[in-house]
């Protein structure tokens, strides 16, 4: 394993490399059980490599084609994968701290059992991804950053484990300016989420924890909220059309100024929230609840 680091070493900080355009092929090969910390695959072809078991520290992999890698058991901390191709591939039981994926495509990948907590990664595609739930464990982005990501056909699955069922946990990251199409995320977690400004179509929230979560000027269209948990939310100016909240928990929710067409609340607790007798006109309030 030395010997292939040593390897690794002499290609990446070679007098060649002074031309930072030439690109080092190293598609297929195996990083297992080593230590690529510090170095600059910056560009590389990485087409099909696995990494496994190893250690990543200060690394940069910017514009670099990973396309159908496997991430298993490694650490990466203050790793750049700033506008890096990860489409296809596929992550398991990694830990991905602080590090940077801005603008990263993600497209048709599998995140399993993996954490990214206190990352970066705004302008990311999760287009057609999944984050699955295995034995008990979820991927985690615990206060991340999505900026104006994109999850469209994206699917957040869920699991039950010892009678408890919960996804991904999404909590404290900032989604402000993304784009929810077509996504499933039941049982995630999202507390303390930001979502300002972020489009929802076609998005299934059913059981998930969206308490404290910020949907100022949000637009969600043929959403289902189906009993989440909504407590102490920011709905002010936001546009909600076609949305089932059956159920939903809306404690000490805030509904100033928010924007209503077919909405059901039929059966959800409304105590202490705050709204007026106009906003909720529209909605269907069969056994809401508001003292």
């Amino acid at each position: 394993m030395d010997l292939i680091r040593e390897t690794v070493v002499k290609v990446l900080v070679g007098p060649f490399r002074v031309d930072k355009s030439y690109v080092v092929n190293f598609d297929g090969l195996k990083f297992h059980g080593l230590d690529l910390s510090k170095l600059n695959f910056n560009p590389s072809n990485l087409i099909s490599v696995s990494f496994r078991n190893s250690e990543i520290i200060n690394s940069k992999f910017e514009y670099c084609n990973l396309r159908g890698a496997l991430f298993d058991g490694t650490y990466f901390e203050n790793s750049n994968f700033k506008n890096t191709f990860l489409c296809n591939c596929k992550f398991n039981k990694n830990t991905f701290l602080v590090s940077n994926f801005k603008f990263a495509d993600c497209k048709y990948s599998n995140f399993e059992n993996s954490f990214f907590d206190l990352g970066n990664l705004s302008d990311c595609d999760f287009s057609y991804s999944t984050f699955l739930h295995v034995n008990g464990n979820c991927p985690t982005f615990y206060n991340s950053v999505f900026r104006n990501v994109k999850f469209i056909s994206t699917k957040f699955d869920y699991q039950s484990n010892d009678g408890l069922i919960s996804g991904t946990n999404f909590a404290s990251s900032n989604f402000i300016d993304a784009i929810f199409k077509n996504v499933e995320c039941c049982y995630s977690s999202f507390r303390k989420a930001n979502f300002k400004n972020v489009k929802f179509e076609d998005v299934d929230f059913s059981y998930a924890k969206l308490n404290e979560c910020n949907f100022e000027f949000a637009s969600l269209s043929n959403v289902n909220l189906y009993k989440a948990d909504l407590e102490n939310v920011n709905l002010n100016n936001a546009l909600l059309q076609n949305v089932n909240l059956e159920g939903a928990n809306l404690l000490n929710a805030d509904l100033r100024n928010v924007h209503i067409k077919n909405v059901n609340l039929k059966g959800a607790n409304l105590k202490g929230a705050i709204y007026s007798k106009y906003n909720l006109s529209n909605a269907i309030l069969d056994g809401a609840i508001f003292e």
